[in-house]
Order: structure tokens, then C-alpha cells, then sequence
């Protein structure tokens, strides 16, 4: 399981926005808030990384948090 406000805050570091994660995972938006309201199974967990990763190489932005 994976904390799913971890996931939001990985978002927010790598300034890809919530709709955009949703709309790349085929899910709507208060689908996705759900998820990051609580604890994610581990698949959901990495399909969201997966995303928010893929969106942040698409935007050409790279965050140097970790």
C-alpha cells in the first residue's frame, strides 16, 4: 500500500497538474482525488508514478526534488 497523499505531493513536486494524471489514466478527476484521499494499493500506486512521469517528460520539465 502506498500513501496516496504521497502521490499527490510527488505530482505537485513535478508540477503536473491532477486533471492531467486522471485524463492519462482514463479515470475522472474525483475518481483520482478518492485515490489520493487514502491508502493505494501498490499497482494503482505505480500507475499513477508511471503518469505523473511520463506527463513531466512530456512537458519537458524535470524536477530535481526527490
Amino acid at each position: 500500500m502506498s500513501d496516496g497523499q504521497e502521490l499527490k505531493r510527488y505530482a505537485r513536486q513535478r508540477d503536473v497538474t491532477q486533471w492531467r494524471i486522471a485524463e492519462r489514466l482514463g479515470v475522472a478527476d474525483l475518481t483520482l482525488y478518492r485515490w489520493q484521499r487514502g491508502e493505494v494499493d501498490q499497482e494503482k500506486a505505480e500507475k499513477i508514478r508511471s503518469a505523473i512521469d511520463a506527463l513531466e517528460a512530456e512537458s519537458g520539465v524535470t524536477c530535481s526534488a526527490g
